[in-house]
């Protein structure tokens, strides 16, 4: 038998190999000492570390146990094997062993910061934070512990302070791999995504297989809005890891930003296939899927992820309104309610555009936004205050994805071209390319410069609205489809405005003014809405005087209506029929014999679930007649066959009320609290008809059954309508345009003096 110092010598030989990453050689040692001391704890010890380093974590907990057999009081060991049970899902048992090894040396290190990792699995973070720290004071070079704290503060979203773990970690060690990879995904949060690509390519230099660094590269440049070169780095990791889940999620991101919905469906239907419940790749192909406009297997993507994953973010909400787009009402109340009560409650549980269909009251949309600017823009870097400038005329710039056949656009194209050049330059902002439609041109030949910037970054647009010094910059998109809200959060101008697309407050610091009416935002509502309101004299919505109508108006026989019956529309989309204005729509037609209700067509699922409604309520479906989809000039030649446009709530029509109004169809209303359960009754005042304005739906039941069996009235009001579309403020384009410019005058002169945004009425000009 050996001697006990030809033992040690054995051992510090393993030890050392086991330094030098030779790791079979250390392994051969130690098995040698074992067959003559079957319980030198030395030598298991290091077979544990050994099977550790190969990956083999059943082999690595069966030689810590028997080491800890042989020697209970070594706390290394126990640390080692919390290590090991940590890795495999077993926090439990790994805190019970790191709290074994701090008891037995309260100075060691590796033990606190084991034990930490533990707590963090456990949830108890500020336990953990602490043992990290302890450990850190212990050991100042300790580089896991400052990597797993900043992996906690990660998980946390206490970014800045992730950031400082991870640069203590890579001052220790430059070129580690997870503290540059995981640097990055901290910047990537924060929106700062051209440092974060800078950290990925650092991993990537060193190690260039490193799959998660190609991966979140991808994401970087996703958000730099360079697709091509974001896929590309894609399918690099796929080719290391073809069956990456992970990976091919992020790919579908990249796809459905930059709409190429089949591509991005095709990603997540394989990202799926390995793994049924990923939620990320769920609510991209729920999207993608309501994108291509399949909405119920849209809804029932978005029922997948919330079984999967109930809180995901903003996953209720997109469900609750999936179905209401599908006019799918069959649990509609108790979902709405739990949407209602988790934004209240602080959850980013409903998009803000969404959550207008929901909810009427302003200070829940006000809450909803605030939690979602809070999520997706948060606060940009202090930027210096512009210098003073003294152009001869003042720079506004309009941002929107929707020049083109929009319903911004039929609205805002006559104020585009009517802009008074001596005082004004305008810009365009395009979020998305040229669009070559007869409605895309006349809006381009309108402003000064057309920018397209669809595939600039949010902070190349800023850089270049600051270099032509845009003095005010109107969001037209607000938190609709396509929107870019981080490009405002960056100042892109000294003075920004929230206007027309989103009828609502964006609760966002960076946003200035909302233009509004006293109508639609009431003076006792102001605290409401995070911006100052601007009260234009007469109404918030512009008209475009110019926009062409089909010459012929056809038969009611050639759309579908019966002749000599009374005709109800609503042209609304259908994720603003509610299915309490849908009741009272019904017991109309009840009780107004040969009557129809003209709707929306399109969507198979719509008209289903709309013609068993009536079904069920005993109306039958054949007097709901769904339009055909035509020309808008078409569109609104047609809207005079109709007796009267009744309107929904909690959204009313904004621009289908308007072109109700301008061809001679009364609109009845019923106003909500908010902006947007308040627009057809700020028409509907403007126009001179407020008789048409319901305080509730009671009342507004009342008026339109009232109306039905009044049609000498009904035509009274069609005739003052059509005397009204040539003397009205609501269709006079310049007029509304000069007092717009006087707004934007009052705001650019306030800045000037170096004035903060206030509200203020603009004043009536003739």
């Amino acid at each position: 038998m050996p001697n006990e110092s030809a033992t040690i010598d054995q051992l510090q030989l393993a030890l050392a190999l086991l330094q030098q990453g030779r790791l079979s050689q250390a392994d051969a040692i130690c098995r040698q000492v074992l067959a003559i001391r079957p319980h030198e704890f030395h030598a298991l010890h290091i077979l544990g570390i050994v099977a550790l380093q190969l990956r083999d974590p059943t082999a690595a907990e069966r030689w810590f146990r028997a080491a800890i057999a042989a020697n209970p009081d070594q706390a290394p060991a126990h640390s080692n094997l919390s290590a090991v049970l940590l890795a495999g899902g077993r926090p439990e048992e790994a805190l019970e062993q790191s709290e074994l090894a701090v008891r037995l040396n309260a100075d060691s290190a590796e033990a606190w910061s084991n034990r930490a990792n533990a707590l963090g699995e456990l949830r108890r973070t500020q336990e953990s934070l602490a043992s990290y720290d302890r450990g850190i004071a212990l050991a100042p070079g300790l580089l896991a512990a400052h990597l797993g704290r900043g992996n906690l503060l990660l998980r946390m979203q206490r970014f800045e302070a992730a950031i400082e773990s991870y640069d203590r970690a890579l001052e220790i060690s430059p070129d580690h791999l997870e503290a540059l990879n995981n640097r990055g995904l901290v910047l990537l949060n924060l929106h700062r995504a051209e440092e974060a690509l800078v950290m990925f390519e650092r991993a990537l230099r060193t190690s260039p297989g490193f799959v998660d660094a190609l991966s979140n590269r991808g994401s970087a440049l996703r958000r730099l809005r360079r697709p091509r070169e974001a896929i590309d780095s894609y399918h690099q990791a796929l080719r290391l890891q073809p069956d990456s889940p992970d990976v091919l999620c992020n790919m579908g991101n990249v796809f459905l930003g930059f709409e190429m919905l089949d591509e991005a469906l095709s990603c997540c239907n394989r990202a799926l296939a390995l793994q049924p419940e990923l939620a990320e790749a769920l609510n991209i192909r729920a999207t993608a899927l309501r994108d291509l406009r399949r909405a119920e297997e849209a809804a029932d993507c978005y029922s997948q992820l919330v079984r999967a994953a109930p809180e995901f973010d903003y996953a209720i909400g997109n469900l609750t309104f999936a179905r209401a787009n599908n006019c799918d009402w069959s649990n509609w109340f108790k979902e709405v309610t739990h949407v209602i009560d988790a934004v209240q409650a602080g959850k980013r549980a409903c998009l803000p555009f969404s959550f207008l269909s929901m909810s009427e009251c302003a200070g829940a949309q006000l809450h909803c936004a605030r939690t979602f600017v809070a999520d997706r823009c948060p606060p940009a870097a202090a930027l210096p205050r512009p210098r003073a400038r003294h152009h001869q005329r003042i720079r506004v710039a309009y941002v929107s994805g929707d020049f083109g056949d929009h319903a911004v656009s039929f609205l805002l194209a006559g104020l585009f071209e009517r802009h008074d050049r001596s005082r004004f330059e305008t810009f365009a902002v395009s979020l998305r390319p040229e669009q070559p439609s007869a409605m895309g041109q006349r809006v381009k030949r309108a402003f000064a410069q057309f920018i397209d910037v669809s595939e600039r970054s949010d902070l190349e647009v800023g850089a270049l609205l600051a270099e032509r010094e845009i003095d005010i910059a109107v969001d037209l998109v607000g938190f609709t489809a396509g929107m870019r809200p981080e490009i405002f959060a960056g100042r892109a101008a000294p003075i920004q405005v929230n206007y027309l697309g989103f009828p609502a407050t964006m609760a966002a610091e960076f946003m200035d003014y909302l233009i509004a009416d006293e109508f639609v935002v009431p003076p006792g509502l102001r605290g409401q809405y995070s911006e100052k309101i601007v009260y234009l004299p007469e109404c918030f919505q512009c008209y475009d005087d110019r926009r062409e109508v089909a010459a012929a108006t056809p038969s009611r026989a050639e759309v579908g209506l019966p002749e000599g019956a009374p005709v109800f529309c609503s042209f609304n989309s259908s994720y603003k029929i509610s299915s309490t204005v849908f009741d009272v729509w019904l017991r109309l037609l009840a009780q107004v014999p040969a009557s129809v209700l003209w709707l929306v067509g399109g969507r198979d699922v719509v008209r289903r679930n709309l013609q068993q409604q009536a079904q069920d309520r005993g109306v039958d479906p054949a007097r709901l007649v769904f339009a055909t989809r035509c020309a808008y000039r078409e569109h609104l030649a047609r809207l005079p066959l109709a007796d009267l446009f009744l309107d929904s709530l909690p959204f009313n029509a904004g621009a289908t009320a308007s072109d109700a109004l301008s061809m001679g169809l009364p609109v009845l209303t019923a106003t909500g609290e908010a902006f947007a359960a308040r627009m057809a009754g700020s028409l509907l005042r403007t126009v001179g008809l407020s008789e048409l304005i319901a305080g509730s739906l009671e009342e507004y039941e009342t008026k339109a059954l009232s109306l039905a069996h009044r049609p000498d009235e009904l035509r009274s009001l069609r005739q003052r309508l059509i005397a009204a579309r040539h003397t009205s403020s609501l269709f006079d384009t310049d007029r509304f345009r000069r007092h717009l410019e006087s707004a934007y005058e009052r705001m650019w002169e306030r800045w000037q003096r170096g004035e903060a945004p206030e509200s203020f009425s603009v004043p009536r000009r003739g």
